[in-house]
């Protein structure tokens, strides 16, 4: 009774399931590789969560725990881990999931739904209503794109309404009509 074993046969594999380690790669010139490497220096913790693919978010925030100092020259990425609580074992080893990382914090800016924006001739615009509701045509200053949209850092007022559909055969100074009340940007 029994197997017969050769040196480095492997026996078993043990897995730890709390906490649990997600390991997952990052463009290595984003601003979120370069973000991760200076909290590092300062010992700042920052914000990671987890996501299934159905979009279900996590409970349990986690914690940067390893940045690669290399880059796969293959992939042009810097491989990361995340360490996460996983009292409950909701999260199981080879799972897929997406790593969200806050690597900073906005404030003052508007997030508008993608539709909204759209390329001029001087860049990004998106058209508000203006006085009388006529449309105008502003030029606008682009963040990143976020889960609830396209983040706008400059070039809106609060209090502004932009037009978030019907705009592709608008034109600056053109009549508005709006059909139904909204927040515009949030």
């Amino acid at each position: 009774p029994g197997n017969l074993l050769q040196p480095g046969d492997l026996l078993t594999t043990v897995t730890q399931l709390d906490p649990v380690q997600a390991r997952f790669s990052l463009p290595a010139d984003a601003a979120a590789a370069r973000r991760i490497f200076a909290a590092q220096q300062t010992g700042e913790a920052l914000q990671v969560s987890l996501a299934w693919p159905d979009g279900r978010t996590y409970s349990q925030p986690g914690r940067i725990e390893f940045l690669a100092s290399t880059v796969d020259p293959a992939t042009g990425t810097v491989v990361a881990q995340a360490l996460f609580p996983n009292p409950d074992r909701r999260l199981r080893p080879g799972e897929t999931v997406r790593v969200r990382l806050a690597t900073e914090q906005l404030e003052g800016v508007f997030v508008l739904p993608p539709q909204a924006v759209s390329q001029g001739p001087q860049g990004a615009m998106v058209f508000v209503v203006a006085e009388g509701s006529v449309a105008e045509a502003r030029v606008v200053e682009l963040g990143p794109v976020v889960a609830d949209g396209q983040v706008v850092v400059g070039g809106l007022r609060e209090g502004d309404r932009v037009v978030v559909n019907g705009q592709v055969s608008l034109r600056d100074g053109a009549a508005v009509s709006i059909e139904a009340p909204g927040d515009g940007a949030r």
